[in-house]
């Protein structure tokens, strides 16, 4: 069975990580399944430099990239999707962001969005 039906049929598979570490929470899984969907791929999980104080190193979040049009189309859906309850969600598409749960923009050249250029940053509640 191919990655995309898997990731239609919310089958998880290791193989989505794209080598990365896999102990990542349910929600997380989704998050990245979606993405995977939409033509992007996993960059960081667990692991790689991120604030001291990050979801990544819990296992709540995790960082996705691709073609720019793709990311920022799959940014603009994962931030108006009922039911998602995002912590952080920041990619390059400044309008469609949130912190601490709560929708945000982002500034042109502030210190969150140039970090954030290249890829969506998804961290999950659950």
């Amino acid at each position: 069975m191919s990655l995309n039906v898997k990731a239609r049929l919310r089958l998880w598979d290791r193989a989505f990580l794209n080598g990365r570490a896999g102990n990542v929470n349910r929600a997380t899984r989704l998050f990245i399944m979606r993405a995977y969907r939409a033509g992007l791929r996993v960059t960081s999980t667990t692991g790689g430099k991120h604030a001291a104080t990050s979801y990544h190193y819990s296992g709540r979040a995790a960082d996705v990239a691709g073609r720019h049009v793709d990311m920022v189309a799959f940014q603009r859906a994962e931030h108006t999707r009922r039911g998602r309850r995002y912590l952080e969600l920041f990619g390059p598409d400044n309008d469609s962001c949130r912190k601490n749960g709560r929708p945000i923009t982002l500034g042109e050249g502030s210190f969150l969005e140039n970090l954030h250029d290249s890829h969506v940053h998804g961290a999950c509640s659950r």
